[in-house]
Parts: structure tokens; sequence; C-alpha cells
């Protein structure tokens, strides 16, 4: 679990290649896209750094509140998400998942967990929906 400018997120550990101290990597600065906050390289793989509050919240985003400190690298190595701080590991069994009916509106969720409070990320979606727009 995650908090990413007062969202708490649970990414699916399957979905994650591995986390890391935001200050820890040289970051490639990127004005190409909004969302888009630069790129680092390691084992020769180059890895964009996703604004995540820019691109989860959108217009309620403000970015003087984001409090940046940690990178969670997702599955193929290709985006990183931003986060305020890593929060804890917590098993959440996918029956208790709340699933999201309406992927219209925030494809990259696949449900909610009450117990937690958490938007449950589907990290293909998410990563699909980078891609994309792209």
């Amino acid at each position: 679990m995650v908090n990413v400018c007062g969202l708490k997120l649970a990414i699916p550990f399957e979905g994650i290649e591995g986390a890391l101290t935001l200050s820890t990597v040289t970051l490639q600065l990127s004005n190409q896209y909004d969302w888009v906050l630069g790129s680092f390289e390691r084992s020769s793989f180059s890895t964009v750094i996703v604004d995540t509050g820019q691109w989860l919240l959108e217009d309620r985003y403000d970015a003087a509140l984001s409090r940046y400190a940690e990178l969670i690298v997702l599955d193929g190595k290709n985006w990183a998400l931003t986060c305020d701080e890593l929060v804890k590991s917590v098993r959440i069994p996918h029956s208790r998942i709340n699933m999201n009916s309406n992927k219209q509106g925030r494809p990259w969720m696949l449900g909610t967990y009450m117990e937690e409070r958490c938007a449950v990320v589907d990290v293909a979606a998410l990563v699909a929906q980078f891609e994309k727009a792209s």
C-alpha cells in the first residue's frame, strides 16, 4: 500500500518489479507530457516516471501538495509510479474487493478494499493507459 497525495492505493505485489527511493535515481527530465516527470536508466532498462497524482487525480491534483519520495516500478520495468510513502504490505483477499463496475471513469481501478479504505490498482490496465497516451 502507498499514499499518493492523500489517496491510499493498494498495488498488487505481482504487478510490482521493485521500489526505489526517488532521491537514489538520476532523473532525466522530460517535458514531453505533463504527467511524466522524467525517466531513469538502470540495468539497461529505461523507466518512465509518472506523476501519479497528476494521472489519477486529474483536476483535483495540486502539485504543491505532493511529497513524492518513493518510486514503485511496475511490471515490465517501463513505468514507475511516484508516491509520497510506502505504507505497508497487506494481503487483500480478492473476494473482499468491491469491484469497479464502471471502467469508463477510472479504468486503472480494479476496485476498493473498504477495510483499508483504499483503491486497488489494476496494474495491467494502468500500464495500457500509459502506453496508449504516450
